[in-house]
């Protein structure tokens, strides 16, 4: 039997803490976990901070895993934050959503879900929560000095190493994958408007048919022709109703699924960046040596040479030590891009079957519906 937790979350009841600049949502984080066997429940509130301080602790305590993403924040949410709205809105029902997402995909994660932050997180009171986010955590990145201009990541010239120029070929069509996945999400988007404004389009046709069979019967009497007209309008309004409902969550849930994987190419691509400073940083180290071996060769024995000796060393250790994290990080990332694919591929079956699927229910659902008013209509005569 495994002694990796196993997890079943939910993320419910958002309720808005305090008013004015200081207001936060506040989310019920239900978390069931299971080990060897033994089963337990806890329920914590937790807020959209507390998951940034979770994926923080995450990306800083395992290198080379790539964590999953978390919404962005939004200017509509801090908007929402300070106005006096208390009942959630469709952003803040779509972060819950998205953190109990981020949960599922953390537990899953052979590494991650073995993370003390993360049984903290689920864990910890509010107060003693607020104690531990506070305290800082040692990052691998402190063991090494890493260079903080981003321009030193993507130095030009012959001087980058087949590693180096590996990692930019797969970081660049990261960012290709992601900027379809947005274009898409974007078509995603465009279809579900379109499909809105359709609706508005077909209630409005309802409603003429509905007023014309009105208009006829005024002057005519009940007949025939007013009862298939009105029957045709009142099908026809209930259809668009029905199918804007089932629409809006469906292609809500696809959206939804396109964003995430829009985060997860961005936590890829931000995952690879450390993994490249880190190589510029063991390239610094490396240049670092040549020129001190030169300066003490070029030196007679002596206090100078001594002293060159000593940085000599300091510098082959810190080397050393580079050398022993980014072969860490380059084996666990690599672990985590192929885990990247597999659930990629998975996830986007997943989303083309349920899109084939929406058209597949529209046709059904279509046929039926207008079937009901068929013998209306060939009655009027």
């Amino acid at each position: 039997m495994s002694d990796a937790p196993q997890y079943e979350f939910s993320v419910r009841d958002p309720h808005k803490v305090g008013s004015g600049i200081g207001a936060y949502w506040s989310y019920q984080v239900h978390a069931k976990t299971t080990i060897g066997g033994q089963t337990k429940e806890g329920i914590v509130a937790r807020r959209y901070n507390d998951f940034m301080w979770l994926r923080g602790q995450l990306i800083s305590r395992y290198p080379g895993c790539i964590v999953p993403p978390l919404p962005a924040k939004v200017i509509e949410g801090s908007i929402e934050k300070v106005s006096r709205k208390t009942e959630p809105t469709a952003l803040v029902q779509y972060r819950a959503r998205s953190m109990r997402k981020f949960l599922v995909r953390v537990a899953a994660h052979a590494h991650l879900r073995k993370s003390d932050a993360l049984r903290e997180f689920l864990e910890l009171n509010e107060s003693d929560f607020k104690k531990r986010a506070a305290d800082g955590s040692k990052s691998y990145l402190t063991d090494i000095n890493i260079p903080h201009s981003l321009k030193d990541v993507f130095r030009k010239g012959p001087g980058k190493t087949e590693q180096e120029l590996m990692w930019e070929k797969r970081a660049r069509s990261l960012s290709e994958f992601g900027l379809f996945m947005t274009y898409l999400r974007d078509k995603v988007d465009a279809v579900a408007k379109d499909r809105k404004a359709f609706v508005e389009t077909e209630t409005e046709l309802a409603k003429s048919f509905t007023h014309l069979a009105d208009v006829e019967e005024t002057h005519e009497g009940a007949t025939s022709l007013t009862r298939g007209m009105r029957d045709f309008g009142t099908y026809t309004d209930h259809n668009s109703l029905q199918n804007s409902d089932h629409a809006g969550v469906e292609v809500q849930q696809i959206s939804e699924s396109i964003s995430y994987y829009i985060g997860m190419t961005d936590s890829a691509i931000e995952t690879i960046r450390a993994l490249q400073k880190l190589l510029f940083s063991k390239a610094k180290i490396e240049h670092r040596i040549s020129r001190l071996i030169a300066d003490r060769d070029a030196l007679s024995d002596g206090p100078a040479r001594v002293k060159i000796g000593i940085d000599l060393q300091t510098a082959e250790e810190d080397l050393s030590s580079a050398a022993a994290v980014i072969s860490r990080f380059d084996r666990t990332l690599n672990e985590d891009l192929a885990r990247f694919q597999q659930e990629k591929a998975f996830d986007m079956k997943q989303l083309i079957t349920t899109w084939t699927q929406i058209q597949r229910d529209y046709g059904v659902k279509d046929q039926k519906r207008w079937e009901l008013i068929t013998p209306s209509i060939e009655a009027i005569g």
